[in-house]
């Protein structure tokens, strides 16, 4: 019997965006009217700001980003913790840990940075 995939997303309370990953992420992200300030790459972190041509962010805006790479950070700790322990919770089908195993492939952009330390 195949097992239907499991399409995980990004949650502050309420769906924010689909992650592409098979969990659901769901903490008190910071939000910027409708969507999540997510962290930038840490390489355009070092542009001085405005690397969308823009003004520079405001420190408020920046505070939100520092919350979200946190919480980002503590998100991939508790994956990781996940696909740890799973073998020992999932004996007697070990499918079952196949189907949380992310697949970079299948991440959005910023899903797929979390990504980045499980390989």
């Amino acid at each position: 019997e195949k097992l239907p995939v499991i399409d995980g997303g990004f949650f502050a309370y309420t769906p924010i965006q689909a992650s592409g990953l098979p969990v659901h992420i769901s903490a008190s992200f910071e939000l910027e009217g409708n969507a999540v300030a997510w962290p930038r790459p840490r390489e355009q972190d070092d542009d001085g700001g405005g690397n969308d041509g823009g003004a520079a962010p405001s420190a408020l805006q920046e505070l939100a980003v520092a919350w979200n790479r946190e919480l980002s950070s503590c998100a991939v700790e508790v994956y990781l913790d996940l696909l740890r322990y799973l073998p020992d919770m999932v004996r007697d089908d070990v499918s079952l840990m196949y189907r949380v195993w992310p697949v970079s492939a299948h991440a959005t952009p910023f899903a797929s940075t979390l990504l980045k330390p499980l390989y």
